[in-house]
């Protein structure tokens, strides 16, 4: 009973462990770029700040405005906001890193009921 207990308790702290504290929220930035995948990215820890996206087009191309704003909803029609780190560009935030401690956290869990 005791080694289940631990094994459980050794899960829970993986998987606390493997989740980010988010201060401030981190989004991809460019003016006028050809290609979301160059874009820098920049950083605000302003209460209520987002990511935005204004996409448009000249000619034959089309361009991209990357960038965090503390007041999105006033930047004007055409302006995509969200409010999740490098949600701009539609990049994934789930890294490999993230899926092992989920896995570990979850085999750890499973093997304490299994051992119970």
């Amino acid at each position: 009973m005791v080694t289940s207990l631990r094994s459980f308790a050794l899960g829970c702290i993986v998987f606390l462990l493997s989740q980010q504290v988010v201060t401030g929220i981190t989004c991809y930035s460019c003016t006028a770029c050809s290609s979301t995948s160059g874009a820098s990215t920049v950083s605000s820890s302003v209460s209520g700040a987002q990511c935005y996206t204004y996409t448009y087009s000249s000619y034959y191309y089309t361009y991209y405005n990357l960038g965090v704003s503390t007041s999105c909803s006033s930047l004007g029609s055409g302006y995509s906001c969200c409010s999740t780190n490098l949600c701009n560009a539609g990049t994934s935030k789930f890294s490999s890193r993230n899926l092992a401690f989920a896995l570990l956290a979850v085999a750890s869990t499973v093997r304490a009921i299994i051992a119970h």
